[in-house]
């Protein structure tokens, strides 16, 4: 699998770049996914989420993550492929400041929260689906398993 991946940090703090792309390549190996990939990150201020929340989903509040990728496949059908064979995934939003509340409610640090947040992004875009109770559950027990994965080589 070969990963072209844009990370974009739109705050002041200081992100391990390093801990999400082994993060990105753990999620798409898990998921089997062969063929190449591009995928965005996009961490932003509260503002900045508030006001892509409220824009596509019509909630007027700040949330920890948001992704934008292939959803609309159910609605309009398939899309037509890249002629360079490169599937892009979508993009990830990640709030940092709500990472970091989370993080301190939770008991553990930012850069993990930021990590989880990170997988449940990917997933969304892979196709997981966290509304009903058995997709939920279904979604969770993925993002414990690539959460085991990544603990064996990082220090979150």
């Amino acid at each position: 699998m070969n990963l072209i991946f844009d990370i974009r940090n739109l705050t002041k703090a200081r992100v391990d770049k390093k801990f999400l792309v082994k993060i990105a390549r753990t999620v798409l190996k898990i998921a089997r996914i062969k063929r190449k990939i591009e995928l965005s990150l996009i961490i932003v201020e509260e503002g900045e989420i508030k006001k892509i929340n409220r824009w596509f989903r019509g909630e007027d509040l700040v949330t920890d993550v948001l992704s934008f990728g292939q959803e609309t496949k159910k609605y309009l059908g398939d899309f037509i492929s890249a002629p360079d064979g490169i599937r892009r995934l979508g993009e990830i939003f990640i709030c940092y400041p709500q990472a970091q509340k989370q993080a301190k409610i939770l008991g553990h640090s930012t850069k993990l929260e930021l990590g989880i947040l990170f997988i449940h992004g990917i997933l969304h875009l892979l196709g997981f689906n966290d509304q009903g109770k058995t997709e939920k559950l279904k979604m969770q027990k993925k993002e414990r398993e690539i959460l085991k994965t990544i603990g064996d080589y990082a220090n979150i």
